[in-house]
């Protein structure tokens, strides 16, 4: 078995770890310092108020704008001997046939003697029937009373009687209450 010894020339590999002719910042520790000094220019220009001017100089005027004049209404004269028509209209709601309130009563509520009244908004057509799904307009402040609400509107499609303008049938949206009460 042999074993060699180190010769001089092995050792001196060993103990240099850097490369050769190294300078004496390297390029990242350059990038920071210019960094910085960057920031404190701009830190320095901001403190002496050198910067606003040059921005303010750059930026766009702020728009203006002008008052047109006002423009006269000019109303036509009705012609002589004729008052101005007006169109009776008269807000419809539930008509003949409508389900009856106890029959929607929620029994939950009903077990937790809950009482009282939510407004229901529907759009009703001439022929009475609904035109989209009703929606609370103001709550009775039960969740359950609500529901029942909701389904007694439902069920009235068709038993609504419609908003009529002039005497005829239209349609239109509007709001009704239901009151759920407990007898006595």
């Amino acid at each position: 078995m042999a074993v060699t010894a180190a010769t001089p020339a092995s050792a001196g590999a060993l103990t240099h770890y850097g490369p050769p002719d190294s300078p004496l910042l390297s390029r990242r520790a350059l990038a920071l310092g210019l960094i910085a000094c960057l920031h404190v220019g701009l830190i320095w220009a901001f403190a002496n108020g050198l910067l606003p001017g040059i921005i303010k100089s750059a930026a766009p005027d702020p728009l203006q704008g002008t008052f047109l004049p006002a423009v006269p209404r000019t109303t036509e004269p009705l012609p002589h001997g004729s008052a101005p028509t007006t169109v009776q209209r008269v807000v419809g709601g539930p008509g003949r046939g409508f389900p009856n309130t106890a029959d929607y009563y929620p029994a939950q509520a009903i077990r937790m003697n809950e009482q009282g009244g939510a407004s229901v908004s529907v759009c009703v057509n001439e022929a009475g029937l609904l035109t989209s799904a009703p929606a609370i307009a103001q709550s009775s402040g039960s969740a359950r009373l609500d529901a029942g609400a909701l389904k007694l509107a439902r069920a009235g499609s068709g038993h609504y009687r419609p908003t009529t303008e002039g005497g005829r049938p239209v349609s239109a949206c509007y709001a009704f209450r239901i009151r759920f009460t407990l007898p006595d």
